[in-house]
């Protein structure tokens, strides 16, 4: 979590190598963004704001000429990710999607435009992924200490019942009316695969439909979801934003690779951010609906896309399906997408679709 649970802070230039150094440590990144210590662009001035959000931390960079319409811009931004977490969060009661986990098997409950486009999004994992993606997690996420610490492994009744209200054929998404049905009691939806990307889509795009003038270039980070536009004043010998990869082999800032990035987002998904320890042993916070437990793969898979949520939805569907599932991406995306599939310290990572140290840019696909 970020130093500071209660205010955000506007950073210098200055300070930001070290904020980043201490988000990192705090596992909070999976890339590293590394500007450059003075802005090369005329009178270009940089913003940078980090704060806590969606259990995680977020941080918005902007460059512009004009610092109080930067300002303006992040708090935009900012506002987009915290009312993003106000509906998608399964751990306050008051969310959107609490309610419907409270009341869908009861009745068809209406949802928002935000939460329909979200479980819309969810569905598409599942049945792209054949199941390998699977909001309807919740209750496997919980029963594992995800949301409440426990000490000792869950026993086979406790998965079992788990088992019983885990799949997405037990939620019907009705068109008529944008309303959510369990058909089943007990299905629990959790987004924390999904939702971080999406709001990031939505803070990125607010900036640019309200704020066009503000920024020429810019990012926003929610816990290793990123999208970017523009390049910064920094990376004018190289288009976009120099993004780092973190090796997932390694502690620390070990950095596997970095590659250019503009008009685009990316996500990696990995064991080495968020587990429990249960025995001594760590657990991975993505679970496998297959086989009902976390799954247990020690590398990391990366996914570069047009869009943020895209990339979370995929990241963690590749990271359960590797290769196989990676070829299916590229082949329903021709052009659009690539995957990186780092399996071993000992092996090349494997690249699927075009790659090239400048990634595209996507406003140009």
């Amino acid at each position: 979590m970020c130093e500071d649970q209660k205010n955000s802070k506007i950073i210098s230039l200055r300070h930001l190598f070290l904020t980043l150094g201490i988000l990192a440590a705090l596992g909070c990144f999976q890339f590293f963004f590394r500007p450059q210590e003075k802005a090369h662009r005329g009178d270009s001035d940089m913003l940078a704001l980090e704060f806590p959000v969606m259990g995680t931390c977020a941080e918005i960079v902007l460059y512009g000429k004009d610092r109080p319409a930067l300002e303006k811009a992040a708090a935009a931004a900012q506002a987009e990710l915290v009312r993003i977490e106000s509906i998608a969060s399964a751990f306050r009661a008051e969310s959107d999607l609490s309610k419907v986990n409270a009341s869908a098997a009861d009745r068809p409950v209406a949802v928002g435009e935000d939460l329909w486009k979200m479980l819309q999004l969810g569905e598409f994992g599942w049945s792209f992924s054949e199941g390998l993606f699977d909001p309807t997690a919740g209750k496997l996420v919980r029963l594992w200490g995800f949301k409440r610490k426990r000490n000792t492994l869950p026993t086979p009744e406790e998965t079992g019942e788990a088992a019983r209200v885990t799949g997405w054929r037990k939620v019907k998404l009705l068109e008529n009316g944008r309303k959510v049905s369990f058909l089943q009691k007990g299905v629990d939806l959790d987004l924390g695969a999904l939702a971080k990307g999406y709001a990031v889509d939505c803070a990125v795009e607010r900036i640019l439909r309200e704020h066009p003038k503000a920024a020429y270039a810019g990012l926003v980070n929610v816990g290793g979801n990123i999208r970017c536009f523009g390049t910064p004043p920094d990376g004018a010998r190289e288009e976009g934003f120099r993004i780092e990869v973190r090796d997932p082999f390694r502690e620390g800032e070990a950095v596997l690779g970095s590659f250019q990035l503009k008009n685009a987002a990316v996500a990696t998904s990995g064991s080495y951010e968020r587990f429990v320890t249960i025995g001594g042993r760590r657990y991975s916070h993505i679970f496998n609906p297959k086989t009902l437990r976390p799954a247990e793969f020690p590398g990391s898979v990366t996914v570069v896309a047009p869009e943020a949520g895209l990339c979370d939805v995929l990241s963690t569907a590749i990271y359960l399906g590797r290769g196989e599932l990676a070829r299916k991406t590229v082949e329903r995306f021709p052009g659009k997408i690539t995957v990186i599939i780092w399996e071993s310290p000992r092996q090349r990572p494997g690249i699927y679709g075009i790659f090239t140290r400048y990634c595209y840019d996507a406003a140009k696909k």
